[in-house]
């Protein structure tokens, strides 16, 4: 039930009685005045995988342009946007090549984003998906910057206790963050899902609880209305005829609170883990079936038990490892690094596609069915989870794929495609070498569907505003001070003058990458003075 912020008066003046004297009703304060109430906890969850896992076309259900439109402020272009389940008109199984069928379940709790561009660049940005390049940065910037993901964890708005992010998954196993705010991707102390839940539940002696049963807050907030209710009903400023009306209204309101009957908080459950030999090594292949199970009984039991607020997954595959059917064991060189043609990027393609299907629709399956007693909701519903991958194709930085499921309890809106691209443009700033390997953007007709978006960063403002918190809380005025009061152009005309950049991260990077990668000529794509501004959005569902 929902009360609007309205005084006792109006309301029983609405059951046609009038009162000389109502004394106050303190369940009708409005919250703000009462401090915040408990309400259902919000979790993030981010799943990528390391090195680049098939063409970003094999993301999307389409690379046209898409009907609705919505303008983007600082922009020459519209956005476009169309429902997800529109797509699935045409007969297909699932909504893409990567996107199979097994995610279906979770069309109108999702959202697909194209044309978002990394504006910083690096060889590997293992991390630059939340919001900080861990390769392309100097050393003293690296230091400043924190993902979205550890600023999250340790933001008291998301999580009053400040816990660390847990990061699961091969190589990059780290149950903590370092001193740097950064991920610990190498040479950490778990590497599987086994090591992980040793680390995390204390080899099993954390102890279980069951589903005590935790009161609805409806049911909690009609308690106190009815008590206040019953103290104006034994006054004596209330008439006998008023009294008799509102004892009435009480009658049924108590009906109504007995409707809402208890439920059961999703439990602690953790010991379950398959500590076997197949399970227990160094290494994590995109179909290994049991270290998937494994995770998904994990990450289930860290929200369950409210271990974390925040968890990421990384998986990659072994470099000799290889079942493409080249002539190569050398997954890195062989396949990903190879010259790009259909049957790499249909390999590629199909173990993301894979990865999807076994892991990640079971884990949101699972997450779908813990239910909140706070709003009802699941910890899917309530929370977010955002999947991704390292680069579209090798080495590149734009048109980073990202598909969300759940909406931090309506914060944000479900069940669409949403596509930034200028389609009057496309990446053909071209020059230099690194290494000896040239560093233009793509102009094969495969990459034909990439367009200058906006950046990247502009997604976790949105994401971080959803999440509950405010410019004031994640903007950091010592980040991006190369930008302020230019008058050179070097970054576009669009960008002279601008005096605050705010937003979430950063947009500079080493020098020496800034020279062979060409930063300026990439930066000069974008306007910089929106790079603050959450992304526009269509309208809610319903």
């Amino acid at each position: 039930m929902k009360y609007n912020k309205v005084t006792r008066r109006m309301f029983l003046q609405g059951t046609g009685s009038t009162l000389l004297s109502i004394p106050f009703l303190t369940s009708l304060v409005p919250r703000e005045a009462r401090g915040v109430e408990t309400g259902p906890i919000k979790r993030y969850l981010s799943i990528m995988t390391n090195f680049n896992i098939g063409h970003n076309k094999a993301w999307f259900p389409t690379v046209n342009a898409l009907p609705n439109r919505i303008p983007i402020p600082g922009n020459p272009n519209t956005a476009g946007y169309q429902r997800l389940t529109d797509f699935m008109q045409d007969g297909r199984t699932g909504l893409s090549r990567v996107i199979t069928s097994a995610m279906n379940p979770f069309l109108n709790q999702m959202m697909l984003y194209k044309s978002l561009d990394h504006v910083s660049f690096g060889y590997h940005q293992w991390a630059h998906h939340l919001g900080a390049s861990m390769m392309g940065l100097s050393a003293s910037e690296n230091g400043k910057v924190q993902t979205i993901d550890h600023f999250l964890a340790k933001n008291a708005k998301f999580d009053p206790s400040k816990r660390s992010a847990y990061h699961l998954g091969m190589g990059g196993g780290s149950v903590d963050m370092n001193a740097l705010g950064q991920l610990v991707r190498r040479g950490s102390i778990a590497y599987n899902a086994w090591d992980a839940y040793r680390i995390i539940f204390n080899n099993g002696a954390y102890p279980e609880s069951g589903g005590a049963p935790v009161a609805n807050p409806r049911r909690d907030l009609l308690t106190r209305v009815l008590n206040d209710y019953r103290r104006v009903a034994s006054g004596r400023q209330i008439g006998s005829t008023d009294r008799i009306i509102l004892e009435s209204v009480m009658d049924t309101m108590s009906d109504l609170q007995a409707g809402l009957t208890t439920s059961a908080i999703a439990s602690c459950r953790h010991l379950g883990q398959d500590p076997t030999a197949a399970n227990n090594k160094n290494e994590f292949l995109l179909d290994d079936a049991l270290n998937y199970r494994n995770y998904i009984t994990l990450i289930k039991a860290i929200f369950a038990c409210d271990m974390t607020r925040v968890v990421t997954f990384h998986s990659d595959i072994a470099n000799s490892y290889d079942n493409s059917g080249r002539a190569t064991t050398d997954y890195h060189e062989g396949v990903t690094h190879a010259p790009y043609s259909q049957p790499v990027i249909d390999y590629m393609s199909s173990l993301y596609a894979k990865k999807m299907t076994t892991f990640i629709a079971p884990l949101l399956t699972e997450l779908n069915s813990m239910i909140d007693p706070a709003n009802g909701k699941s910890f899917l519903h309530n929370g977010l989870a955002q999947i991704s991958m390292e680069t579209i194709y090798t080495h590149r930085n734009v048109n980073q794929p990202t598909l969300t499921v759940g909406s931090f309890n309506d914060a944000l809106p479900t069940g669409y495609m949403v596509d930034y691209g200028d389609r009057n443009r496309l990446f053909t700033f071209a020059g230099g070498t690194v290494n000896g390997a040239t560093v233009d953007e793509p102009t094969d007709p495969l990459f034909s569907s990439d367009h200058p978006g906006i950046p990247y960063n502009r997604y976790l403002v949105t994401v971080l505003q959803a999440a509950g918190m405010v410019p004031a809380d994640y903007e950091r005025s010592d980040l991006n001070t190369d930008l302020l009061n230019r008058t050179d152009s070097a970054y576009g005309p669009q960008n002279n003058g601008i005096t605050r950049v705010g937003g979430f991260g950063t947009t500079s990077m080493d020098e020496k990458l800034a020279t062979d990668y060409h930063h300026a000529g990439r930066m000069s794509r974008y306007n910089f003075n929106y790079f603050k501004d959450p992304i526009p959005l269509p309208p809610r569902i319903g």
